[in-house]
């Protein structure tokens, strides 16, 4: 189980790294903190807790983690 943990953090790190590369991540965003942010926001917990928990459907739940994602890692405004 913790390589499966382990391995879901190292391909959060892969997605930061190609943003932070193409120089996409919000002004004075680490590369670390961007993907401690995104492990959190995609991680299966929190997909359990709002879909399942709170009956959330996916896709309210997939436009939340874009939502979230462009506003935490690239200081964009979520669409309307």
């Amino acid at each position: 189980m913790r390589r499966i943990a382990t391995d879901f953090y190292e391909h959060q790190g892969r997605i930061v790294s190609s943003l932070h590369a193409r120089g996409l991540l919000r002004a004075g965003l680490s590369a670390t903190a961007a993907t401690d942010l995104l492990w959190t926001l995609n991680h299966p917990d929190v997909w359990q807790l709002l879909v399942r928990e709170r009956k959330w459907s996916p896709q309210a739940w997939e436009r939340w983690l874009a939502d979230a994602s462009r506003r935490e890692l690239l200081g964009e405004a979520p669409e309307p």
